[in-house]
């Protein structure tokens, strides 16, 4: 949870460097309050994140204040309590190898990476 404060509060060009996770919340907390909109974006969410533990505001605290979360598990976004949930599918094997472009020759590493990986991430 702190990595996460201390990039968002770098974001917003401060830096956090207090032990405290109250007072740590309640920089964060003020700061993203200054700005009129600012969108949170978490990408990659594996579990449940408390995002009022985190000091971004709630929609309530503060109407210019968005956050987008991403996740491959819809559970998550449920238990965080997403509004609105997109699925999105994994990418399948000739789209992921043409999101840079033409299709490399294929070689034997980049094939066990795309297998182990269920696709690549976009």
């Amino acid at each position: 949870m702190r990595k996460i404060q201390e990039e968002i509060a770098e974001k917003l060009g401060m830096t956090i460097s207090e032990n405290s996770t109250d007072v740590r919340v309640a920089r964060l907390r003020e700061r993203l309050g200054k700005e009129n909109r600012v969108l949170v974006i978490l990408d990659d969410i594996w579990k449940f994140l408390d995002i009022r533990a985190l000091g971004i505001p709630s929609a309530d605290q503060h109407k210019g204040c968005k956050i987008l979360i991403t996740s491959r598990k819809l559970v998550v976004l449920k238990s965080m309590g997403s509004q609105k949930s997109l699925p999105i599918d994994v990418l399948k094997e000739d789209e992921a190898w043409n999101l840079n472009g033409s299709r490399p020759k294929m070689c034997r590493t980049a094939t066990r990476y795309y297998n182990s990986c269920k696709g690549f991430e976009t």
